[in-house]
């Protein structure tokens, strides 16, 4: 899994870099193939989606997000230590960072199935756009998690002691930080590793079929909660 991740990070990263012409603020067109066409642009059908794509599009963007977000997770995660020793048992640890992991997975199914697809308007609009051009790099802009994430933390601190809740958030923003590398690589990139092919086929289907699977590093939340995608031969053959 390690080996995996660090894989897919580097191509991710790598690619958009390679292409630094078509990404420059989304300046690119992206068809449902692998190719992408030059001298074209990515457009919106009005001017609340043009105001969308200007803000939340852009190789510059892009990588800024992987470093405050990589940044966040330090941060958060520092406060688990003292002079660079654990203020913690080893276990209560990783029990902590099970829990930020697992509870992230259930955020981002929650995330995709209301906000992203129903409202606020903002966000569905952007993901939405995201549906019609899969291959661009539109995103919600970085400064908005990192002023969020940073809020979130403060507000909280007030309630819970700094080191757990520093610990949990912290393996919560690892598990985005998971889910914005790979989910950019299963429309980017096709790799024989079973479990990215799984997660890429998973995801993919949406596009299809938008009122399914709207989990990604997971299908739990799509079990539990009955979104998951049933090809109709399997569903005749199981009545």
């Amino acid at each position: 899994m390690p080996l995996f991740i660090l894989s897919t990070t580097k191509q991710v990263l790598l690619f958009p870099i390679s292409h630094l012409s078509l990404y420059n603020k989304g300046k690119a067109k992206y068809t449902g193939t692998s190719t992408m066409q030059k001298n074209t642009e990515i457009i919106g059908d009005n001017e609340y989606e043009e105001n969308i794509l200007k803000k939340s599009t852009g190789l510059r963007d892009h990588l800024l997000g992987y470093v405050s977000n990589t940044a966040l997770v330090i941060w958060l995660l520092s406060y688990s230590f003292e002079n660079s020793v654990l203020v913690m048992p080893f276990w209560q640890f990783l029990t902590g960072a099970f829990v930020g992991i697992f509870v992230w997975t259930l955020i981002e199914y929650g995330m995709h199935r209301g906000p992203y697809h129903h409202y606020p308007k903002a966000t569905k609009v952007g993901h939405d756009l995201h549906h019609r051009y899969p291959k661009a790099l539109i995103g919600i802009p970085y400064y908005v998690t990192l002023i969020a994430v940073i809020s979130v933390f403060f507000i909280l601190q007030f309630i819970f002691e700094k080191p757990g809740l520093g610990l949990i958030m912290g393996f919560m923003w690892l598990g985005y930080i998971c889910y914005t590398l790979i989910h950019h690589a299963s429309h980017q990139l096709s790799a024989k590793n079973m479990l990215f092919s799984n997660i890429r086929k998973h995801h993919l289907i949406h596009h299809v079929h938008p009122d399914k699977n709207f989990g990604f590093l997971t299908t739990l939340w799509d079990r539990v909660f009955g979104t998951l995608y049933i090809p109709k031969k399997k569903q005749n053959s199981s009545s």
